[in-house]
């Protein structure tokens, strides 16, 4: 039998998962991105281009909103949640933009590309993909909050790939020979 006080425990607990997911994602992106742009003084890192820092920063308040957006649910705060939703629509917008826009400079510039161009490029490509149809996801069924939370989870999600790959021992697992996915690029053009 359930107690009536654990309920609204359970719910409390629940909505800081979200806040929890999102300080590990967090994490995942400061390790991966660390050395090439969070603490690029430390490391010696070779100066970005200007599109890069706006990438960063548009990437980087990303999770910080969503992490904001947790906690202004857990605290029922359901106003300023949508405000910052309406900012989170825009600000993912550019992101897309922004991002598109880094996958083609970066894919034949060598001062900004990964390891293997190609892969950098699609896995961009395909990131912005899901991005934009998550969070478009999210906001038309945005009065199904079992449904906008986990899609805005899923837009999050999609993004954190990049900055995965890049910790050392993750990379070099997927670090392959790609001439298949050449070829398909070949065959597209």
């Amino acid at each position: 039998m359930i107690i009536q006080s654990e309920i609204p425990r359970r719910q409390s607990n629940f909505r800081s998962i979200y806040i929890l997911l999102g300080l590990g994602m967090s994490a995942y992106v400061i390790v991966g991105f660390g050395q090439s742009y969070f603490f690029r003084s430390a490391f010696s890192a070779p100066a970005l281009r200007p599109m890069l820092h706006l990438h960063g920063l548009l990437f980087s308040a990303w999770m910080l909103l969503f992490i904001v957006q947790a906690a202004l649910i857990g605290t029922k705060r359901y106003a300023a949640h949508r405000d910052f939703g309406i900012f989170g629509v825009g600000l993912a917008g550019a992101m897309v933009l922004v991002g598109v826009n880094v996958a083609v400079h970066c894919s034949s510039d060598a001062a900004c590309a990964a390891a293997d161009p190609v892969r950098n490029y699609i896995l961009t490509l395909s990131d912005m993909v899901a991005l934009a149809a998550f969070v478009m996801a999210g906001v038309l069924l945005r009065k199904r909050r079992e449904w906008h939370k986990r899609l805005m989870l899923l837009a999050t999600v999609s993004i954190i790939d990049a900055s995965v790959l890049r910790w050392p021992i993750v990379g070099s697992l997927f670090a392959t020979d790609n001439r298949s996915v050449k070829v398909l690029l070949l065959q597209i053009r």
